[in-house]
């Protein structure tokens, strides 16, 4: 079995049950908090009771519950692809200690503290605290005692080096301010040999649109919007190769990096502009190409011109080639 981190209090003789590491406002060591209950608030859990067996503890499902329904019904259909590859990409073991950087809602992390063994312990990173609220929540219900939630940054990870034998990000890396950095903490908290595993969604990437959009600001007098398409395209989707060379210097050695691709599809362009994730996670960074005061008109347009294609092919698809990468650290 791991021995617990040594910033971490022992309380209750166990590190069994779920627990979040808050770093101290005053720059202290952070202080694991285990969480018997759902907190409301993460500012709020001083105090909380030691951990217990929650599997133990829980009462029959009961298909009536909101509260138990509403944990059943949680991965988002963007994670799923990228993280079922990476399911089987990852080494499983016994007593192994897991690190997913970039945990968001909880998938591929919760998934595996069910498929390891109780004496394993799944580690989630992630600066987002509604997310380790509703994480908390989610775990609680389904009786896991053996995952632990840090609020913190890949490009400065709160933890000792070399203490993990597993660290996973499902689309995490790519998606960090500093990937060079990042992949160098990876390295530096991973045990030697210790297996990388994570997922990218490609440059490809709803090219579908891209193609629509980018003669669409050429032809309303925006090259200069047309050409910031291509750097943000370029910064939120490095190449392959330049991915995988930071990982390298990082002193990891790659096996593998498999390709693949899924697709989203829909009826047209204003079924796919409504859509809640493209809504809420795409369309604001295509709109900020735009000067606010032509923003409507020009995706008015876009939505028209999307419509007349998903007509012409019998539907509006959008494809996402991604890759699962797996490497060694070699240190």
């Amino acid at each position: 079995m791991n021995e617990p981190f040594t910033y971490a209090e022992k309380p209750g003789g166990t590190t069994r049950g779920l627990h979040v590491y808050l770093p101290d406002a005053n720059g202290a060591s952070p202080r694991l908090i285990p969480l018997p209950e759902w907190p409301r608030d993460l500012n709020e859990m001083d105090g909380a009771a030691a951990g217990q067996d929650l599997a133990q503890a829980l009462p029959a499902f009961d298909p009536e519950d909101d509260s138990q329904v509403s944990a059943l019904d949680e991965l988002s259909l963007w994670a799923a692809p990228f993280g079922l590859k990476l399911l089987e990409t990852v080494r499983l073991g016994r007593g192994l200690r897991v690190l997913d950087v970039g945990s968001g809602l909880g998938f591929p992390m919760l998934e595996l503290a069910m498929r390891l063994d109780a004496e394993s312990e799944v580690h989630g990173l992630d600066p987002w605290v509604a997310g380790h609220r509703r994480n908390l929540f989610k775990a609680r219900q389904a009786g896991l005692g053996n995952v632990f939630l840090h609020k913190g940054y890949a490009e400065q990870m709160p933890f000792p080096d070399g203490c993990f034998d597993r660290v996973v990000s499902n689309n995490g890396f790519n998606n960090t301010v500093d990937m060079e950095l990042a992949f160098a903490e990876a390295a530096r908290v991973c045990k030697l040999g210790a297996q990388l595993v994570f997922t990218m969604n490609l440059g490809g990437s709803f090219q579908e649109v891209h193609q629509v959009l980018r003669p669409l600001l050429e032809q309303s007098g925006l090259p200069g919007s047309a050409a910031a398409l291509e750097v943000m395209i370029e910064k939120r989707r490095k190449p392959l190769a330049e991915t995988l060379e930071l990982a390298r210097l990082a002193g990891f050695r790659v096996e593998q990096a498999a390709h693949d691709q899924f697709a989203y599809r829909f009826a047209d362009g204003a079924a796919m502009l409504r859509h809640a994730f493209f809504r809420n996670f795409q369309v604001p960074h295509w709109r900020e190409l735009v000067p606010a005061a032509r923003r409507d008109a020009l995706f008015a347009e876009l939505e028209a011109r999307l419509n007349h294609q998903a007509r012409e092919l019998g539907e509006l698809r959008l494809s996402v080639p991604f890759v699962t990468v797996s490497a060694v650290c070699e240190g």
